[in-house]
């Protein structure tokens, strides 16, 4: 029930977090952050500030150094240049004289980094400081626990990007690292180039704070202070309050939380009622698409795809399936019925995936899952269900990547197209987001999507004889998997097409059985990615939890 003592606090903090951020004349648009940690546990951090700055005379954040830290050779930046950096910095200065200056403020606690807004625009500024004794020494590993972007601020930062890498190149790899992070909607993972990399999925408000956790084997770094403490004793610190953890609690705070979440749930009435405002916008517009009786978004699956999970037209993985049958149209993949015999004589009949031939173009997406498919189906090119399943237990990593490459090569294309009103509300929550997040392009592509949808479900209604001659029945179907509704425009198909019959129940067959191939796979990915995100391995971040970091804190933004 922690989570859900957190949950309520966190949504009464919300209010404060709307009244300040309403009426805010200073906007940070993002963050982008980069630590390169050298032998010594120092690290190099540059922070790159973008936004729109039209008040007050400076920006600032507090940094607890915990009596562990220190900070030097700090450094700010512009568009027109260097900042001069003074040995003490007056809070009390006017605009004109803290303009393109920037310094170190020392507190009880530690630092506040400070420069001065300078010009009242859009700035960029890139603040760059080091951070001695950053990773410590503990007993059996070597890390850290740090506060990248503190909670409280005043102009909390849209996005946030962490990138946290070696100086001297060495790879930090699931192998020889672990990560958590805390503080925010979003996740961290380890990239192929050797880096570590967190990013936030939504804004960063005030009771919001970016904190990541590292853990580096021995032999990684040299000559660090000792944290005199174990690291498990230090994790189980930064787990308290987050969702990592999995003990019980006890029936009081239980009782607490019901109490506040009952509270929380009255005041937050009119929250609700925009939710459902947007979901009702959506479902207005839906009703008003007409039929789309060609190919939608240009044939682009992942355009497609994108657009139906941010409007729950589909379900995650659901790619997947499409692009297997695909690739069963196109003669790829073939699909082969077998019979099994099982303990007492019951006769199973499955469906296996023969891999034929390679699509043409190496650089497609069918390609890469067609060479995933393969690496599954092992030496004799015959993929089964249970094969899917187990290689995706142990590559979960890999089918991960896909998906999201699927997802956002869809969103990057939207983008060139001109179909966000804003582009820093790209559809990636997998909700009923809101319509106005599309511009006049983005709408029509959603609307030939649902358009499409509606003629696949009807078009047996419609006195139409024949699907449109530019759109093969084959293709129906591969969409019709996407969205899923393949069995109910199945039926369609074989009212106009009679003489296929035999066929589409074949496709509807094997159909049946990709679905369960992707239940599968489906399954395995998101049970590894939770033993590995409690593990270390990454994974999304945990809204609660974080505590004991050794550096940043509470507070900043502009004043």
């Amino acid at each position: 029930m922690k989570k859900l003592l957190l949950f309520a606090s966190t949504l009464m903090l919300l209010i404060i977090c709307f009244t300040v951020n309403a009426y805010a004349d200073n906007r940070v648009s993002s963050i982008d952050i980069d630590a390169s940690l050298n032998k010594d546990g120092s690290a190099v951090i540059t922070q790159v500030w973008k936004g729109s700055f039209n008040e007050g005379t400076e920006c600032y954040y507090p940094f607890n150094t915990k009596g562990e830290l220190e900070i030097t050779d700090f450094t700010v930046s512009d568009e027109n240049g260097a900042f001069e950096t003074l040995d003490s910095w007056d809070i009390d200065a006017s605009f004109s004289e803290k303009a393109r200056k920037c310094g170190l403020n020392y507190t009880d606690y530690g630092y506040e980094v400070c420069w001065g807004i300078s010009q009242y625009s859009n700035n960029t500024y890139t603040v760059k400081y080091t951070v001695k004794n950053l990773v410590g020494s503990f007993d059996e590993e070597d890390g850290f626990n740090f506060r990248f972007v503190n909670d409280e601020m005043n102009t909390g930062p849209t996005a946030v990007t962490v990138t946290i890498s070696m100086a001297d190149g060495t790879p930090l790899t699931d192998s020889n690292s672990d990560i958590w992070a805390f503080g925010f909607d979003g996740d961290i993972q380890f990239l192929n180039n050797g880096t570590i990399y967190a990013k936030t999925s939504s804004d960063v408000d005030s009771d919001n704070h970016v904190t990541i956790m590292c853990g580096f084997e021995k032999g990684i770094f040299s000559s660090l202070e000792s944290r005199n403490k174990s690291f498990e004793d230090f994790k189980e610190t930064a787990f308290d309050g987050s969702d990592y953890e999995t003990d019980e609690d006890s029936v009081f705070v239980s009782i607490i939380a019901a109490a506040m979440v009952l509270v929380i749930a009255i005041i937050f009435g009119t929250l609700i009622i925009s939710a459902i405002a947007r979901k009702k916008r959506f479902k207005r517009f839906e009703k008003e698409c007409g039929y789309f009786r060609d190919t939608p978004n240009n044939g682009e699956l992942n355009v497609s795809y994108n657009l139906a999970l941010a409007f729950k037209q589909c379900s995650e993985g659901d790619i997947i399936g499409a692009r297997i049958l695909q690739m069963i149209s196109r003669g790829n993949i073939e699909g082969v019925k077998e019979e099994t015999t099982g303990a007492f004589g019951r006769v199973r009949e499955t469906v296996s995936l023969r891999l034929v031939k390679p699509p043409e173009d190496e650089n497609s997406f069918n390609r890469r899952l067609y060479n995933i498919l393969s690496s599954a189906a092992g030496s004799d090119g015959i993929l089964q269900e249970k094969e899917l399943s187990k290689y995706s237990e142990n590559h979960y990593k890999r089918l991960r990547t896909y998906l999201d490459d699927c997802n956002t090569d869809g969103e990057s294309i939207l983008i060139n197209r001109d179909c966000y009103s804003k582009v820093s509300i790209p559809l990636t929550n997998y909700g009923y987001e809101d319509l106005r997040s599309l511009s006049e392009n983005g709408k029509k592509e959603l609307a030939e999507l649902i358009g499409f949808k509606k003629y696949l479900l009807d078009f047996s209604l419609i006195s139409e004889k024949e699907i449109n001659e530019s759109v093969l029945w084959q293709d129906c179907l591969v969409y019709a998997v996407l969205l899923g509704i393949a069995d109910k425009v199945a039926n369609q198909l074989k009212e106009v097409y009679p003489q296929y019959i035999e066929d589409i129940d074949n496709y509807v067959y094997h159909i049946n059985y990709i679905h369960l191939y992707c239940i599968g796979m489906m399954n395995s990915i998101r049970s590894q990615e939770a033993e590995a995100r409690s593990s270390g391995s990454g994974g999304s971040a945990s809204f609660g939890g974080g505590g004991g970091f050794s550096g940043g804190g509470s507070g900043g933004g502009t004043r």
